[in-house]
């Protein structure tokens, strides 16, 4: 804070001058704030007025001042009052400056512009004067504050407004606030006309910064072609009307400050009771940890005895081993496969197959009339038939089994209890701020995305309403209803800038560390901010969280959930999966420069493409938080009813393939708001089609021949690894084929038989692919190739069909159907199953990969000889770092098993689950687990086993 002598101003009123040309303090301590940058620089000052500011500039060691105004009054005014320190004046106008380019290191303009006609060609002259290096120093009265009106204004701007009229001229723009404290000095009225004499009596502290300009009178901004500088703060001296007023508040601060120590006696009394209780706790803890160091040695014990128990294990895991390798536990292991499959777990057969080996059971043990007399109470037995009836396939609707879904999931008063204590004692508490634009809402549902809101069971939230201009009374009148609520922050545009740039305008409103953006008829669960924060304590360093989502359909149902899979990049780039509900940290949203108004209709679809190029750091609350409301015309109801938003994706996806440097062509996915990527294929790199094969000719004569005929794609070379074939029309076909024929001698071993190929292969990318396949889409290697060749890639699988049309892989799920692993039918769950995807594993059946990561990786494990060695080499390259992903576009039919048979050793199946657990334990992030694992995305009901 500085003390100023205010140099002798004469009189202070210029008849006829349209600033009236009095003194105020406002205006003084922008010629304050601007000393700080004139030292040794030539300066211009537009439209000084009475020259009171071109002579403190030159007395704060400015090189050469100019003072420009169009009023001769005014220059002559200033010429003969306010040349102490000998600043130049000239008489000219804003709009055509009579200077030459490029004359001056700063120029100073305070509340001009709002006066010129044509503000455009005032910043163009300005930037014309200025050196390439210069600096603009610029204020205006803020309109979104300053209501009182101005007949002199011709041109009055709110904060957004004032900021992009000056980023069209300048590169860098940095507005600040001005505002008012009490400080420790004054200057009368009386004693400011006569000489220079310091007055030590009261002063008013202006601050240059402090709030965002948004909520302040005044805006200063710092404009130039390079980094403008740090700003700090200025005081000014004000008049004597203000005195009494400070006075008064002095004296009440005074009595606070009597109030404070009064209290602060209070707490050191109790503060000294505290010290007290805190010895007595010391004690306490000492007796504790005497107690833990006796726990302790008895843990030691324990231990010991552990180590003798897990000896004893180790046997009996050996004897295990033993009996599974037994003939008798192998053909129990083959029947219950082929039960199974008969009657999958979770179908109805299934249900009718217990009960009738229950009914076997109990004549060959008891009789027919045991049987009789239990099955005849159809009152017993029927009740549990109907809730297994729940977890069928046959359960009904998607829509159907979310409301059961729904209701054993619904808060209590109790979990509500909890939740709100829960919220209340985590460790970290951060602010989150929602973002809402509004544009003509139905005040009804307005009404309800605000009170969602204000329902929140976790407290510190706020919410930043940006209004874009509504031509409904009705929609302001609503949010002045909010204005009382301290938390919730409402700004109105002066035009409408549509939903990005409403968004921006709520944004510099936002005071929390994270930010989540909700549309103004949709809504949030109670519990949707508690299960974000939860999140955050348990992985504090996330930049971005996003929800699983439903909708309410028009009679008032949430209906169409969606239970989204963890984060899968390329899943984002076939379709916005996750709109909503999105919270971002907000520091990272202002480094990517907000939403972009030219991705209107698509703009979150952007900005999260932009945020997570910059940030790995993405979690999943696998809970549907946000609901969309289904309205007509909305996106939610009718994905066709903005076709806007598909040329904004397209233009989104394209924008980020070039920031990410991929050559790509952005085409239209197979259904609304759906896309695909197809990436650009760098050269022609030579593909080793890797197919092992014993006997059975008719199928590997018809997989080459398929391949031979619809490959689009032909720079490849054919492996064919023959495990030892008998057949004699089968050695003759490889005896007269012109592809690479490798003999693979000994115990069949798919792992082993993959590995010694890729080291005979010549191929850049090899796919192994089985002999019971057949190629039906001809661009099948270029669909998987365009995602090889990404260095981030492992593995590429395709989409494979039964001969009947019926789907039997989309990518693998880790624990499916109560198994280890399972191939996927995504049954139309939200399309997933026709869009590129990543996912945890994908089929060797028709796999591509890198032949220098796969060696690096170690190839195909050969102790897992038939099965799992695909689903293993996919999770170890995944725990590297690699994707794993899955395309539609490359379509093949599998007549799986046509070589080997059907059945999976039992050894490979244990040695797998030794390494990746049993089922259950490893949660495959790509599966939502509000999923059923027994009946694949269908939504698990209360009650359902794992």
């Amino acid at each position: 804070m500085r003390k100023v002598e205010i140099p002798d101003s004469g009189e202070r009123m210029i008849p006829g001058f349209h600033h009236e040309a009095v003194i105020y303090a406002e205006h003084i301590v922008r010629y304050l704030f601007a000393t700080r940058f004139v030292r040794g620089k030539r300066v211009l000052d537009v439209a000084s007025g009475v020259g009171y500011g071109a002579d403190l500039l030159r007395s704060a060691g400015a090189a050469e001042v100019v003072a420009l105004d169009r009023s001769p009054e005014a220059v002559r005014y200033g010429k003969k009052h306010h040349s102490k320190f000998r600043p130049a004046y000239v008489l000219g106008d804003v709009e055509s400056l009579p200077l030459q380019n490029a004359q001056f290191d700063v120029v100073v303009s305070f509340e001009t512009i709002e006066h010129v006609p044509d503000y455009q060609r005032f910043l163009a002259e300005v930037k014309r004067v200025l050196r390439q290096d210069g600096l603009f120093i610029v204020s205006t009265p803020n309109r979104g504050i300053y209501v009182e009106g101005n007949p002199f204004h011709t041109k009055e701007f709110t904060f957004a407004e004032f900021e992009q009229a000056l980023a069209g001229y300048f590169r860098y723009v940095k507005t600040l606030s001005q505002d008012d404290w009490i400080a420790s000095a004054v200057f009368s009225p009386e004693e400011m006309e006569g000489a220079d004499k310091p007055i030590a009596s009261q002063l008013s502290l202006f601050k240059a910064v402090g709030k965002s300009p948004s909520e302040t009178l005044y805006m200063v901004s710092l404009c130039s072609e390079v980094p403008v500088p740090e700003a700090g703060q200025e005081v000014v001296l004000t008049s004597l009307y203000e005195v009494r007023y400070y006075l008064e508040e002095i004296a009440r601060r005074d009595a606070d400050i009597e109030r404070f120590k009064a209290d602060l006696s209070e707490q050191a009394a109790t503060l000294a009771q505290r010290d007290a209780a805190l010895a007595e706790r010391d004690a306490l803890l000492e007796e504790k940890e005497r107690a833990l160091a006796e726990l302790d040695a008895s843990l030691a014990e324990k231990e010991a005895l552990t180590r003798e128990s897990r000896g004893a294990f180790q046997d009996l895991e050996q004897q295990m081993e033993a009996i599974q390798r037994s003939l008798g536990y192998r053909l129990l292991e083959r029947m219950r496969r082929a039960v199974n499959r008969l009657a999958p777990p979770g179908a109805r057969r299934r249900a009718l197959f217990v009960a009738w080996c229950r009914a076997f059971d109990i004549v060959l043990t008891e009789g027919w009339g045991p049987l009789l007399r239990r099955a005849l109470p159809v009152w017993r037995w029927a009740p549990r038939i109907i809730r297994r009836a729940r977890f069928t396939s046959q359960a009904g609707s998607l829509d159907e089994q979310y409301q059961l879904w729904l209701r054993a999931h619904a808060l209590t008063s109790a979990q509500i209890r909890r939740i709100r204590e829960e919220g209340a004692r985590l460790a970290y508490r951060p602010q989150i701020s929602i973002i809402m634009p509004v544009y003509n809402t139905d005040p009804a549902w307005l009404r309800e995305a605000i009170e969602s809101v204000r329902g929140q069971l976790y407290d510190n939230w706020e919410l930043c309403i940006a209004d874009d201009a509504s031509t409904k009374p009705a929609v302001r009148a609503l949010l002045r209803e909010y204005q009382g609520d301290e938390r919730i922050k409402v700004t109105y545009l002066g035009e409408n800038q549509g939903i990005s740039g409403a968004s921006n305008a709520a944004l510099p409103m936002a005071r929390g560390e994270f930010v989540g953006f909700l549309d103004h008829d949709d809504e949030l669960k109670p519990d949707a901010l508690y299960h974000v924060v939860r999140l955050l304590n348990e992985r504090p360093d996330l930049d971005f969280i996003y929800s699983d989502e439903d909708k309410r359909s028009s009679d008032g149902r949430l209906v169409q959930p969606f239970f989204k899979p963890d984060w899968s990049p390329d899943l984002l780039l076939s379709t916005n999966y996750v709109p909503h509900f999105a919270v971002y940290r907000k520091q990272i949203v202002d480094e990517v420069g907000g939403l972009r108004s030219e991705c209107d209709f698509s703009q979150d679809h952007d900005l999260v493409l932009r945020v997570t190029e910059r940030t790995d750091r993405i979690g999943h609350v696998a809970l549907p938080l946000y609901t969309w409301r289904m309205v007509p015309g909305s996106a939610a109801l009718e994905p066709e009813a903005k076709p806007k938003s598909i040329e904004a994706a397209k233009r989104a996806l394209a924008d980020a393939m070039q920031r990410r440097g991929s050559e790509a062509e952005i085409v239209a996915g197979p259904f609304s708001n759906t896309y695909r990527v197809c990436y650009r294929i760098r050269g022609q790199p030579l593909v080793s089609i890797i197919i092992p094969t014993r006997d059975r000719v008719n199928l590997l004569r018809s997989c080459i021949a398929k391949i031979d005929k619809k490959s689009r794609y032909s720079n490849y070379e054919i492996l064919i690894v023959d495990n030892e074939s008998k057949d004699e029309k089968t050695l003759d076909y490889l005896k007269k084929s012109r592809h690479r024929c490798l003999a693979y001698p000994g115990r069949f071993n798919f792992a082993g038989m993959v590995n010694f190929a890729v080291r005979q292969a010549a191929g850049e990318h090899v796919i192994l692919l089985n002999n019971d396949t057949e190629v039906i889409t001809p661009e099948w290697i270029e669909a998987m190739l365009e995602h090889s060749q990404r260095p981030e890639v492992a593995a590429v699988g395709a989409r494979l069909l039964y001969p009947d049309g019926r789907v039997q892989h989309e990518g693998i799920i880790i624990g499916l159907g109560g198994g280890s692993a399972l191939n996927v039918d995504h049954g139309g769950y939200f399309n997933l199953g026709q869009m590129v995807r990543n996912v945890s594993a994908v089929t060797g059946a028709c796999m591509m990969t890198r032949r220098d990561l796969f060696e690096r990786l170690g190839g195909f494990d050969e102790s897992l000889r038939v099965a799992f060695n695909d689903v293993d080499y996919c999770l170890r390259a995944r725990e590297r770092g690699y994707l794993i992903v899955y395309t539609p576009y490359a379509v093949l039919y599998h007549y799986e098993g046509g070589t080997r048979g059907g059945l999976h050793p039992q050894e490979d199946e244990l040695r797998y689950r030794r390494r990746w657990g049993e089922p259950g334990k490893y949660r495959d992030p790509y599966y939502n687990p509000n999923l059923s694992v027994r009946l694949p995305f269908t939504i698990k009901a209360d009650g359902e086993p794992e």
